[in-house]
């Protein structure tokens, strides 16, 4: 049942991504947290970058993350109250993964663990950002 529902929603979402792209104008980043926001989208598509190729063979992946980024850095820039909705969301999301993170330990190793723990999914590997 939700195998079907699934393959709705996806369908749904990659047919619209096309009108976002095309709708959105992209502008450069003026808030801080448009500025955020498009570092976050450049360490996913970094991140991106060390998943076999054929992860991403269709481009809807890609497509979906270009096209959430410009809506979110375009709304940001001009909607001071949605501004301020991302950068709590930013703020809400630190949180949640500093309270969860500690139990995995230290460093890349620790980091690879709470990647796998969230996504309930395996990977090979992920973007270093920690310095």
């Amino acid at each position: 049942m939700y195998a079907a529902k699934l393959v709705l929603v996806k369908g749904l979402i990659n047919r619209f991504v096309p009108v976002l792209l095309r709708a959105v104008p992209a502008v450069d980043p003026e808030r801080p947290v448009s500025q955020l926001t498009r570092r976050l989208f450049g360490m996913m598509r970094e991140a991106m970058a060390l998943n076999p190729e054929r992860f991403y063979e269709d481009g809807n992946w890609p497509r979906v993350l270009e096209a959430c980024e410009r809506s979110l850095i375009f709304i940001a820039d001009y909607s001071p109250h949605y501004a301020g909705q991302l950068a709590q969301a930013m703020l809400l999301i630190h949180d949640l993964v500093e309270e969860t993170r500690a139990g995995f330990g230290v460093g890349a190793l620790g980091d690879i663990n709470w990647l796998q723990w969230a996504a309930q999914h395996g990977t090979r590997g992920f973007k270093q950002t920690r310095r």
